[in-house]
């Protein structure tokens, strides 16, 4: 009985140096394996944050061509607008003189009229002095003949 007793101890022992050796073995290659993936994921996050930076600066890139292209659409448009507006200036000056022009010949032949008006009563009012004082004379011969 003792020897099984001491061979039990004995497998025992051996059992328990074979587990603890296995611990440490397997011990050993989780360490190892931790490291690997933490370089793995330090090498990720390298090159994540380096495809981050060329992103971002093809951004700033875009941003900055966008608003290059905004001032110079905005440049031209006020470059239009000023050019329709001296368009329009110009007709409404050039509508203006001649406005200006037929407003003055209106004004000349309404001149003319008002002449023409002003001779016309002058020689009507004549003509009625001379017919009154036809018919004033044509009743004094009638009544100087009666």
């Amino acid at each position: 009985k003792e020897e099984l007793h001491e061979e039990i101890v004995a497998v025992k022992e051996e059992l328990h140096e074979e587990i603890v050796a296995v611990k440490e073995e397997l011990h050993e290659e989780i360490v190892a394996v931790k490291e690997e993936l933490h370089e793995e994921i330090v090498a990720v996050k390298e090159e994540l944050h380096e495809e981050i930076v060329v992103v971002k600066k093809e951004m700033q890139e875009g941003i900055r061509s966008v608003r290059k292209e905004m001032y110079r659409i905005n440049t031209a448009t006020k470059e239009e607008l000023h050019a329709d507006q001296n368009i329009i200036l110009e007709e409404i000056e050039r509508t203006r003189n001649i406005l200006e022009g037929k407003i003055i010949r209106l004004d000349n032949r309404m001149a003319e009229l008002e002449s023409c008006y002003r001779s016309d009563k002058l020689e009507h009012e004549a003509m009625n002095m001379q017919y009154g004082n036809l018919e004033n004379r044509v009743e004094r011969l009638e009544r100087k003949m009666a």
